[in-house]
């Protein structure tokens, strides 16, 4: 941990040396020509879960469809991204690329979880200080993921992310982009709450994935995987663009200030429409839900019992007669013109082929299990 402190109170005293003489646009004085954008979790590193839903697959639909917006207004920008595809990328090579790239922004895309189902929202961070218990959970969840890599260790310095110790000196590094940060988070936080997401509010925590970033950088939960209505959101094809949306206006209105251009304000609180296609996507998939709804429907209504046929008769007979009192409940069916009776309704075939000896002992040798299906 010696080591570790040391290494972060050296990296802080040189990136804040190297933030003074850059401009706010960076460093490279020409505006936003490079983005990064990067997926949270990915390959063996499914992230938080909920459902049957992970949050590997949510995050990299919402970044491909934010490079595409990106792409198609300015198409000068390089966009890169850590990951387009379903692959494990390690914590440090997440910013290692921004870095490598001399990227003039990063932004990381994550689900958030909870326990308890009843958090939902959004919220977004920059690198930073750990302001209260809930924050470190955050990035010690997030941090989590270096467990899967290996030689993590050696590669983080003796980091452990289940320590609170490690965690809190961790944090001694602070963002030298911290405003630039900080002003795109806000945009962020912004544009979710003009559409009606429920704002949490743009926080500091110590995360691995923005520690080494060079450029700002941000890691915004878009919502919680973990809150049924937040879910059904983060899983929709709508939702999804609308996320991606709402983070490119804040990515557009952070490039306009940057650059010295008037404030993009119109699009707040406006409607958003989303694409014909993905319009078209939702419509499939929300048929494909209620049809699913409906025949698990059909299939908590649908059950299959055993029952005990002893006899078969060529007209009725009066099943309140002494003789069957001894029986359990029986019932008839008349096919072809014979009424055939059963006796007994079982969940288990076991407990059917019990009561078929108790049957027989009253004298009918040919009873048999019937399977019936209601």
């Amino acid at each position: 941990m010696k080591r570790f402190l040391v290494i972060i109170i050296t990296l802080t005293v040189f990136f804040n040396a190297w933030a003074q003489d850059s401009t706010a646009t960076g460093g490279n004085g020409y505006g936003i020509k490079t983005v990064v954008l990067d997926a949270g979790h990915g390959g063996k590193d499914p992230g938080a879960q909920s459902n049957g839903y992970k949050e590997k697959d949510v995050t990299l639909k919402i970044v491909k469809l934010l490079g595409a917006k990106i792409k198609k207004e300015y198409p000068d920008v390089n966009v890169i991204y850590t990951r387009d595809s379903d692959v494990f990328i390690e914590l440090r090579e997440r910013t290692n690329i921004a870095n490598r790239n001399h990227a003039d922004l990063f932004i990381s895309v994550h689900c958030n979880a909870n326990k308890k189902t009843a958090p939902y929202g959004t919220e977004t961070y920059v690198m930073g200080l750990h302001k209260s218990k809930e924050n470190l959970d955050v990035s010690k969840r997030e941090n989590a993921s270096i467990l899967l890599e290996d030689n993590y260790q050696e590669n983080y310095d003796g980091y452990d992310p289940n320590s609170d110790e490690s965690n809190i000196i961790f944090t001694l590094l602070q963002n030298v982009h911290l405003d630039q940060s900080l002003t795109l988070a806000k945009n962020i936080q912004d544009r979710y709450e003009s559409r009606g997401r429920y704002n949490r509010g743009v926080k500091q925590a110590g995360f691995l994935v923005l520690y080494t970033a060079s450029m700002p950088s941000i890691l915004t939960e878009v919502g919680f995987i973990t809150n049924a209505q937040d879910r059904a959101y983060l899983v929709s094809a709508s939702g999804q663009d609308e996320i991606a949306q709402n983070i490119f206006e804040a990515f557009r209105q952070y490039k306009r200030n940057v650059e010295g251009l008037p404030d993009d304000t119109e699009s707040y609180g406006k409607a958003y429409t989303p694409p014909a296609e993905v319009k078209a996507e939702q419509v499939t998939v929300e048929k494909q839900t209620a049809q699913a709804a409906t025949e698990k429907k059909k299939e908590a209504k649908t059950a299959t019992y055993y029952k005990i046929q002893f006899m078969t008769t060529s007209s009725k007979v009066n099943t309140n007669d002494k003789k069957f009192s001894k029986m359990k409940t029986i019932s008839y069916t008349k096919v072809d013109n014979k009424y055939k009776y059963t006796t007994g309704k079982f969940t288990s075939k076991s407990e059917a082929q019990e009561y078929l000896k108790t049957v027989k002992k009253m004298g009918y040798k040919d009873a048999f299990i019937v399977e019936v299906t209601e």
